[in-house]
């Protein structure tokens, strides 16, 4: 096993570095370049969603062994934390209400986040008692 990648997320560009990782740990563990695709988009995800709801926080990839070779993949932070989690993985619903119902000047959104995150992900683990942030582990295995 190797040693895990962590990037701080503060900026916008931590979310593009974020990507890069993903695909760097991807490659190195021997996924297809399709696959690092879909993992650099898992992880750019959860580091937008960080920046966009928490301000900062922190992302950690890592190779697994266990259950599987694959990555793993965990998003943390100390934001407001998830509402209804089941909620924010159904498609059409961003931050925090439905996409149709969001007021006419906030920034346009499809809401299908984390529902594609976990379309793309083989296992994923949402923690996020309100106002005690939010935790999110993703795994892909090979």
């Amino acid at each position: 096993m190797t040693d895990e990648v962590v990037v701080e997320i503060t900026l916008r560009a931590d979310v593009l570095r974020c990507g890069t990782a993903a695909r760097q740990v991807a490659a190195r563990v021997g996924f297809e370049r399709k696959r690092q695709q879909e993992l650099a988009i898992i992880v750019q995800e959860l580091a937008s969603n960080i920046l966009k709801f928490a301000g900062t926080g922190i992302v950690r990839i890592r190779e697994i062994a266990r259950p599987r070779a694959g990555i793993e993949v965990q998003a943390e932070d100390q934001g407001p934390g998830i509402e209804d989690v089941e909620a924010a993985l159904r498609d059409g619903h961003t931050e925090g209400r439905d996409r149709l119902s969001r007021p006419r000047h906030s920034r346009p959104s499809l809401g299908v986040g984390l529902g594609a995150v976990q379309r793309l992900a083989d296992d994923l683990s949402i923690t996020s008692p309100p106002g005690e942030g939010t935790l999110v582990v993703v795994r892909c295995f090979l």
